[in-house]
């Protein structure tokens, strides 16, 4: 069976919450790989108030994996910032809808991705995902 992605609506998002947070837990990025980190509760609160926006990816109706991010300016350049990516097929996600996800993200007039991330992660970011070392943080320019 292949899988589909959703983007996941503050409804959504609470239907499926017991399913979420395990993988927000267990994501590097929401403990102290941020400049700013947030934690679960506090990613929960934004989906739900439409500020930040979370992608499942699903295996039949099994949730594999999801993407948090939020669309921000950082230094006068729409960015979409990267929270958390956490759960199974992290490379299978990359060929399966990466591309069409960056897609989304042009037309939605970002001009960069930003992903804070602890070490291990950062690398899969740059090797993986062919995202940019900045500062403490990885970017890759739309």
């Amino acid at each position: 069976m292949s899988r589909t992605i959703e983007h996941l609506t503050p409804e959504r998002v609470d239907e499926l919450w017991s399913e979420i947070e395990p993988l927000l837990n267990a994501a590097s990025e929401v403990e102290s790989g941020a400049p700013n980190p947030v934690t679960s509760d506090c990613l929960r609160i934004m989906a739900m108030n439409r500020l930040a926006h979370i992608l499942g990816v699903f295996d039949g109706a099994k949730l594999d994996l999801i993407l948090v991010f939020e669309f921000a300016v950082v230094s006068g350049v729409k960015t979409a910032s990267i929270s958390a990516m956490a759960g199974r097929g992290l490379l299978r996600f990359r060929s399966e809808f990466w591309q069409d996800i960056l897609d989304w993200f042009r037309a939605a007039g970002a001009r960069a991705v930003d992903a804070y991330a602890r070490p291990r992660l950062a690398r899969i970011y740059q090797e993986k995902f062919g995202f940019d070392q900045g500062c403490s943080y990885v970017r890759m320019a739309l």
